[in-house]
């Protein structure tokens, strides 16, 4: 517990140490404000009409008092609608920034298990709220030490008994409150994975991406009913727990009520009336301060189960933010972005969980410069070959060099940036053009951009309309009323623009072509390969047209290489390529789609 309140006050005070500071002299005053005017002020100002003191000082307290009011709302007032606010959204912002930042971080294999989007989730919606209620508690408890000391010393002084009664509601509150967060927290664990499936199926009724199956199938009645499915094992869990929170809670309030004001009546009134050893200023102030004093040593064990409970929480974020990766980074620095060459030897893999091999003993090499072609029918392991390249998994066996050192040994990052990838599953972003192919935040290389949208092919239709405030305008109407709505060719066309753009020396297209038309497509394998001169291209295509330009070609089947070498080697060897070019280009000719 004690380790996650630290971790939140750590990330508290890095995110910005002012308002941290702030917080506490904020409470504090409010604290010390809220005691002085209804425990002490009327009490002090009795005894002293009691006591035929002098206006002046009566008069003098009244204006003090105003004076310290009056500066406090002031400060109140600019804190919480000025200062806080404006903190807050900074804070908040650096928080997501830790979650996104680790989520793009993360082995690719925590995205394929459900455990983890339980576990991003939580961390996601709950750090923005636990880091600052930790630090709110803590604030509070520090502040309740200092305020309730000095009360506590105060009734002390005027009846030793009376000081004994503040704290008979602590004993209760402490069980009560215990239970009633465990009964919440409990609840909130339980409804996370619901709460996650209601989400996902609000978001694909919601995205354009969806909207045509829904429309054209029965797919949103599927959705419907996972929906229902979800709201249902939300409203058991509600009907599960909810008796005994409403219960715990009752408990809670009443329990407290009592002990805060009645016996504190009864007892003061009792001194007062019947023994008579109290001032009316006295009784006053005893009153009030055993009422006050009950009231924040409650609210002091409150602070300290809420502690207890965001610890809780913490220990999700902490576990989020420090999950490890089986991709250990190497420390081999890449030397240049030129690549002599790279090689698979006796490569098999499996993915996690599984045990059949999606790979099995591949053995390949590229030479610098080379333009491979990776084919094979779905399933046959091309896309798993170029993700264990990229390093977004490890090899299971064998070994993958990059200018003749084992992948593994260098520094991940600056490995991962000899790449220009473009995958089939490419996504376009509600950002500018110019966004969507540098993926950076640095855009200011138009010449760089117009050159890589130049050899995508879209060029021509974007500069046409727009001219030189194409690269600034938003792609999708997700934010903008005017935003670019491109058929799926065009889209694809930007995506491609990617390979042309970044400087790294190997290039990987994932069927780059998938959504262009054969003109379309013949033109942006010429560019990309004029362009790539100097590097290795390596590209996974369907349309065996396209892989004829490559100086040499694999063909994977089952996981394996069936065959490779050049398209005119290949052809005489009548294999695997060979049937299937010939059946492609028969379908060519019958007017058929060509992509198996």
């Amino acid at each position: 517990m004690f380790r996650n309140i630290g971790y939140a006050l750590k990330n508290s005070w890095a995110a910005d140490p002012t308002r941290a500071i702030l917080d506490f002299c904020v409470k504090f005053f409010f604290r010390a404000y809220v005691v002085f005017y209804n425990v002490f002020f009327l009490g002090y100002v009795l005894n002293m009409i009691e006591n035929n003191a002098d206006t002046t000082y009566i008069w003098f307290l009244v204006g003090i008092s105003i004076f310290a009011m009056v500066s406090y709302d002031g400060l109140a007032a600019w804190y919480y609608n000025t200062y806080k606010p404006y903190a807050d959204q900074n804070v908040k912002k650096k928080y997501k920034k830790m979650i996104y930042k680790k989520a793009a971080a993360v082995d690719l294999e925590y995205y394929e298990n459900p455990e983890f989007y339980d576990i991003y989730t939580k961390a996601s919606s709950e750090i923005t709220v636990r880091f600052d209620q930790v630090l709110s508690d803590v604030s509070e408890l520090i502040v309740g030490i200092l305020v309730n000391g000095y009360l506590f010393i105060t009734i002390f002084e005027l009846d030793r008994f009376a000081a004994v009664i503040c704290f008979f509601p602590i004993f209760i509150k402490n069980v009560v409150g215990r239970n009633l967060n465990a009964e919440k927290f409990r609840l909130y664990t339980e409804n996370v994975d619901a709460n996650r499936r209601k989400d996902y199926i609000q978001r694909t009724v919601y995205l354009k991406e969806y909207s045509k199956e829904i429309h054209t199938s029965n797919i949103f009645q599927l959705m419907s009913d996972k929906f229902r499915c979800a709201s249902d094992e939300l409203i058991a869990n509600i009907s599960r727990y909810g008796v005994r929170i409403a219960v715990w809670d009752f408990l809670n309030s009443a329990s407290v009520n009592v002990f805060t004001y009645f016996i504190a009546i009864m007892y003061a009134s009792y001194r007062a009336l019947v023994t008579q050893t109290l001032s009316v200023g006295e009784y006053i102030i005893l009153i009030n301060a055993i009422a006050r004093l009950s009231g924040m040593l409650v609210e002091f064990v409150d602070r300290g189960i809420s502690l207890h409970e965001s610890a809780k929480h913490v220990g999700n974020i902490q576990s989020f933010l420090n999950m490890a990766s089986s991709l250990d980074t190497g420390v081999r620095a890449v030397a240049d972005k030129e690549v002599s060459g790279i090689a698979f030897e006796n490569v098999s893999f499996s993915y996690p969980g599984q045990t059949r091999l999606s790979l099995r003993n591949v053995s390949m090499h590229v030479n610098a410069g080379e333009k491979i072609a990776i084919i094979g029918l779905n399933g046959a392991g091309k896309t798993t070959l170029i993700k264990l390249l990229l390093r977004l998994y490890d090899v299971s066996e064998g070994k993958i060099s990059v200018n003749g050192i084992n992948i593994k040994e260098y520094q991940l990052d600056e490995y991962r940036n000899l790449f220009s990838t473009v995958f089939q599953d490419f996504k376009i972003y509600a950002a500018t053009v110019a966004e969507n192919v540098v993926l950076d935040t640095e855009t200011g290389m138009e010449d760089s951009i117009d050159s890589a949208l130049q050899n995508s092919g879209i060029y021509p239709y974007l500069y046409e309309r727009y001219g030189n405030a194409a690269r600034e305008r938003i792609l999708t109407k997700e934010f903008d009323d005017n935003g670019l709505v491109l058929s799926g060719g065009q889209f694809q066309k930007i995506a491609i623009a990617r390979a042309f753009m970044k400087s790294g020396g190997i290039a990987i297209l994932d069927e780059p072509s998938s959504a262009l038309d054969p003109l379309a497509e013949q033109e942006m394998f010429h560019n990309l390969l004029s362009a790539c001169e100097d590097k290795i291209v390596i590209f996974i295509s369907h349309r065996l047209t396209a892989a004829a330009l490559a100086d040499r070609i694999y063909v994977m089947q089952d996981g394996a290489v069936a065959e490779y070498g050049t398209h005119e080697q290949l052809m005489e060897n009548k294999g695997t390529y060979y049937h299937m070019y010939i059946r492609q280009n028969k379908k060519f000719e019958n007017g058929e789609a060509a992509n198996e």
